[in-house]
């Protein structure tokens, strides 16, 4: 959305605007009188479980439908229809989830003690991870040598304070990226690159539907022998030795051309 959908057109100009869940909230469009709602939206949720996050598609919470609503009628009178049932409709939830109880516990436990010295559970806040999610997440950082407990209180360690300025990779690369600096193992940079690959909230393989119904990738195996963390290391590195070659703007097109060929996004 750059403007353009606002700006004075013929009156008998019709606009059709498909659009995701962003558009909710702090966006206004000129002339929207009709607004259809699905009820549904895909959202990134953690998984404690199995420590993971995923891009889910769910039902939205009734907070969210009053907002989509509010779309339309702002300039002038407008129409919201549901694509779904009263019935449904109060079956959803008040509110939105809280983003702090999808975000990973270790990572809110480092903050928490790298920023104010205390941990989470002792901050006060309105809406907190589940105690026995926080009490798995301090056995694990203690384990990872993160942080260390005296006398029932915990505290970041040298690794941990390193781990807190490096929030955007997860504790275990950090602990990779640490035992990685022995000389003798030559692999430092390696186990680097691996760490930021590991913490990337973004996949560098276009999905099975994509490469499908696009055609993208239909010479890739996607395979390695010890799996899915060093594919994606492989890749990068040959992309990496890839783009060292050649003039700049042929190398870009092969580039892209590589890229398309084995399946990963070049944006």
């Amino acid at each position: 959305y750059d403007g353009r959908l606002s700006r004075g057109q013929h009156k008998y100009v019709r606009k059709v605007i498909c659009c995701t869940n962003v558009a909710e909230t702090s966006l206004t469009i000129d002339g929207v009188r009709f607004v259809l709602e699905g009820g549904h939206a895909k959202q990134l949720r953690y998984n404690h479980t199995i420590r993971c996050k995923g891009l889910l598609e769910e039902r939205i919470s009734k907070a969210s439908a009053k907002q989509r609503r509010g779309r339309a009628g702002r300039i002038e009178s407008g129409w919201c229809f549901y694509l779904y049932s009263r019935c449904t409709h109060d079956s959803m939830r008040e509110y939105d989830k809280p983003q702090i109880i999808e975000t990973a516990v270790d990572e809110l436990i480092l903050f928490s003690l790298g920023l104010c010295g205390e941990s989470i559970e002792s901050l006060g806040l309105l809406e907190c991870p589940d105690d026995t999610d926080i009490a798995v997440a301090k056995e694990r950082l203690c384990h990872l040598g993160m942080v260390e407990m005296k006398d029932k209180k915990i505290s970041l360690t040298k690794d941990g304070q390193l781990a807190y300025r490096l929030s955007s990779i997860e504790p275990e690369g950090v602990r990779m990226v640490l035992a990685a600096q022995d000389p003798k193992l030559n692999c430092f940079e390696r186990a680097l690159k691996l760490a930021v690959l590991m913490s990337s909230p973004d996949d560098i393989f276009f999905s099975a539907r994509e490469k499908e119904s696009e055609g993208k990738g239909e010479n890739s195996t996607r395979t390695h022998d010890l799996g899915d963390h060093l594919l994606a290391l492989a890749y990068f590195e040959q992309f990496e030795k890839n783009k060292g070659q050649g003039k700049k703007g042929e190398n870009l097109r092969a580039l892209r051309a590589w890229c398309k060929n084995n399946g990963l996004i070049y944006d």
